[in-house]
């Protein structure tokens, strides 16, 4: 749905796929008539050479019809004349009490007069163009997604790196095997607005274009997805879809925390950064909520929503890792209340940080030091997320890679998975640590 300026539907618009699915389920068709006209008014059309002023044209769905004539200046047609005749009656006296108007037949005054008016101005041309058109839109044959009708699937998988086989339909349903995928279809299906990831250990999840198009995933040692074939085959095709495009022949063997899982059954003890991060967020807001009568953190999105804009799947350029960074400052730094620190948590260093217009991060350390912790050493992975979040405005990405030494990661670093993940890791121990500061309410 597209909205004007005022925030008024405009426009609705879908995929031909989906409207004929959708017309296949009603046992119908869709007709769309188009009439559209143009004009154009010059002093002449010197390109133009047709062999006549009217011309016809039949189209494969529809007709089209151009004219050119002559005009006056003003839109009457060139040399036109006009009889004109003009009556009038001289019966009716205004100044009577009651003037009334006679029958036509009664009438003893009336009197016409005729006269030709010639139209005049400068010559000028015009050319108009009008064009009808009839398309029918015939529905699919089938209709998966609003009938759900069996269709076999046309989507092919490669399942082999040395002939480039494929499976695809009731083949791909009975493969045992798995796919590999790059780590960047991870990002377009969190993407999705009604999409979902969950995580289960360090390497292994859940994730799906929505809730009940799921597939579990493993990342194997070279970051690429691993999910089982007959799996994927049981997913509708346009979810099909969604992943095929990052499709990669079998590279760096099977996941082994998704090998520990499905095979052997004893799920790998780990837990992802992701898990961490928000199990230490809510930890955060729960203590300070309980120390201080209100959370830290201003405000936290659902869980669904922050597992889709923090993830290490930010991964195919150091932009990208940049991008993870603004994503973790706004739901972690930004949301600190600085109200809440200068009133109740840390009320005697607040003309101190107003005076040096301390912002989130500084703040939150100063206050770390006054519980005898090294602010400056806790909050420095969220100094380094601040840094880096500005990738996007710097020129010379080269300079920005100097903060990742906050986070222990070489300047030249181009592994960008792992660089996402220990970012997020580091982040969540800076929160954990922050965490573990609030003193006891019983110490009181």
């Amino acid at each position: 749905m597209e909205c004007d300026a005022e925030g008024k539907p405009a426009a609705l618009l879908f995929r031909a796929e989906h409207l004929r699915d959708y017309l296949c389920a009603k046992k119908a068709s869709l007709l769309l008539t188009i009439f559209t006209v143009r004009d154009a008014i010059e002093e002449s059309f010197s390109g133009l050479n047709w062999n006549s002023d009217r011309q016809e044209r039949r189209l494969a769905q529809g007709e089209w019809e151009g004219t050119r004539a002559d005009i006056h200046e003003g839109g009457e047609p060139y040399g036109m004349t006009t009889s004109v005749l003009h009556m009038w009656r001289e019966s009716v006296n205004p100044n009577d009490d009651v003037p009334e108007m006679p029958q036509p037949a009664a009438e003893t005054a009336a009197r016409t007069k005729s006269f030709t008016v010639e139209a005049k101005g400068r010559k000028l041309s015009r050319l108009c163009g009008r064009i009808w058109l009839k398309h029918w839109i015939a529905p699919a044959a089938k209709s998966p997604r609003i009938r759900r009708d069996e269709v076999e699937s046309r989507v092919h998988f490669q399942v082999e790196n040395q002939e480039q086989k494929t499976l695809a339909g009731s083949a791909l349903e009975k493969y045992r095997g798995w796919l590999w995928f790059k780590p960047s279809v991870i990002r377009q299906l969190v993407g999705e607005p009604k999409s979902r990831i969950r995580w289960y250990t360090q390497d292994t999840g859940e994730v799906g274009p929505t809730s009940n198009q799921m597939l579990h995933f493993g990342i194997n040692r070279l970051g690429l997805i691993n999910v089982l074939g007959y799996k994927m085959g049981q997913l509708p095709e346009w979810v099909q879809k969604m992943w095929v495009t990052h499709n990669v022949s079998p590279d760096g063997g099977l996941s082994e925390e998704l090998h520990m899982s499905q095979n052997l059954a004893r799920p790998a003890n780990t837990a992802a950064p992701e898990s961490i991060l928000w199990n230490n967020l809510q930890l955060l807001q729960k203590r300070t909520a309980l120390v201080y009568g209100q959370s830290l953190l201003q405000k936290m999105p659902p869980d669904s929503e922050f597992f889709r804009r923090v993830h290490r799947f930010y991964c195919d350029s150091f932009e990208d890792v940049c991008e993870l960074c603004k994503e973790l400052h706004r739901i972690v730094c930004e949301v600190i209340d600085l109200g809440l620190l200068n009133s109740k948590i840390d009320p005697a260093n607040a003309q101190t940080a107003n005076k040096q217009s301390l912002l989130q991060i500084k703040r939150l350390a100063l206050w770390l030091n006054t519980l005898k912790f090294d602010g400056r050493r806790i909050t420095q992975a969220l100094a380094g997320v601040a840094d880096l979040r500005q990738g996007d405005a710097h020129t010379k990405s080269s300079e920005l890679r100097q903060s990742l030494k906050l986070f222990g990661i070489p300047a030249d670093c181009a592994e960008y998975q792992p660089m996402c993940c220990e970012i997020i890791g580091q982040v969540a121990n800076s929160i954990r640590a922050a965490s573990d500061a609030v003193p006891d309410k019983s110490a009181d």
